[in-house]
């Protein structure tokens, strides 16, 4: 897999390219010609294509499918938008689950990301190999997840860790400690045992963009589960309160599944926002900080 990142003021665009990876490596000449090609027009992207690829035009989530014909089978570009300020780590990690590989921490990110400059600036390219597809599976296709940072182009951009929440008040669990932020991120607590981390996160995103099942569906995708049905999800679910509110939370760990990851994760929707709550890393340890996870949502309050 290989993904181009284009950070905007206003917007976060991302050109994706999975597949086999001799084919990916066939092509490399073509579409590294076509990153430093891509330039922005009224707050669209313009480029030069290869003579041989098609332009499949818009689907479901995506600006634009470029299909790279010299490539058999034909490799598929898909090109999306997300809003600016997008979270590297959050977005660094569902690829990678994608393709089979293992979360990666704060610390091991800056070797999985290249700096490159096109005649558009500056922008991101993440380049794996792993076992996977690289696809999400039906019934979880669409969904990414937020990106956040604070400065375009500056993948570790952010607050110093340690910086509280403007937006919030909690009670950081003994053993954890805070990493950095951004406008979205607004906590991240880390802690790592071993050569294992695990973290708790909360981030912010506009309420009425937000649906429950869909990010359910996507988090399932990210820990291995997107084989279980609806119904099966369902079961999963219960609701929580935070500071009053209610919402919901969805337990996806499964020490019995081949996924080394597991994640808790919740929502709830105040004056606008939708907040996503969410205890995530190796599975058996979310499982064994299952009680310091609720001590921490019950300390939570809103400023």
């Amino acid at each position: 897999m290989v993904v181009a990142v284009f950070q905007n003021p206003d917007d976060t665009w991302f050109f994706k390219i999975s597949g086999a990876p001799e084919q990916v490596a066939k092509t490399e000449d073509q579409w590294r010609a076509f990153f430093q090609s891509v330039k922005f027009e009224d707050g669209k992207p313009t480029w030069n294509m290869p003579d041989d690829w098609t332009n499949a035009g818009p689907k479901p989530m995506r600006f634009a499918t470029l299909i790279i014909d010299s490539s058999e089978p034909p490799l598929e570009l898909a090109i999306s938008k997300l809003g600016p300020d997008q979270d590297l780590l959050l977005n660094v990690n569902r690829w990678r689950g994608q393709i089979g590989l293992n979360p990666s921490t704060i610390a091991e990110l800056e070797g999985q990301i290249k700096n490159l400059e096109s005649e558009a600036g500056k922008y991101l390219v993440f380049d794996a190999e792993g076992t996977g597809s690289g696809e999400m599976k039906p019934p979880f296709a669409g969904g990414g997840a937020p990106f956040a940072t604070r400065e375009p182009l500056a993948p570790f951009a952010g607050t110093e860790p340690g910086a509280q929440s403007k937006k919030l008040a909690y009670e950081v669990p003994e053993g954890w400690s805070e990493g950095s932020t951004s406008s979205i991120v607004h906590v991240r607590l880390v802690k790592k045992i071993e050569s294992a981390e695990v973290q708790i996160t909360i981030i912010e995103m506009p309420a009425d963009a937000n649906e429950w099942e869909p990010n359910v569906a996507r988090w399932a995708n990210q820990v291995g589960m997107e084989n279980l049905s609806a119904e099966q999800l369902a079961d999963r679910v219960s609701e929580i309160t935070i500071d009053g509110i209610k919402g919901k939370s969805v337990d996806l760990v499964s020490l019995e599944s081949d996924s080394p990851t597991g994640t808790i994760a919740g929502m709830v929707k105040r004056d606008g926002s939708a907040w996503f709550l969410k205890l995530s890393g190796e599975k058996r340890q979310v499982e064994a900080n299952r009680e310091t996870y609720q001590k921490f949502l019950d300390s939570l309050r809103f400023n």
